[in-house]
């Protein structure tokens, strides 16, 4: 699954003037799915772990930002017995 910068360098998502900068740059780097390889056979259990593997790769990389962008607080609690 190829997932680098190429694909998304031209957008084939309109983008409207009257959106904000920051959606317009989310919007850039949407990837048309034409440009995705075609999806393997049912059957076809080892292109199938490769699809898998390279959407946990690309998901990592997307979510990394994530935690440094938000206030995150962890806070454990038991609901119900000694837990």
């Amino acid at each position: 699954m190829k997932t680098d910068s190429s694909l998304a360098q031209s957008s084939f998502v309109h983008i409207p003037s009257t959106v904000s900068e920051k959606a317009a740059t989310i919007l850039r780097t949407l990837i048309d799915p034409k440009l995705l390889p075609p999806v393997p056979e049912p059957d076809d259990m080892n292109s199938w772990a490769a699809v898998q593997q390279a959407m946990e790769s690309y998901t990592v990389e997307q979510q990394k930002p994530v935690p440094s962008e938000y206030s995150i607080v962890l806070i454990f609690l038991t609901i119900f017995g000694n837990g």
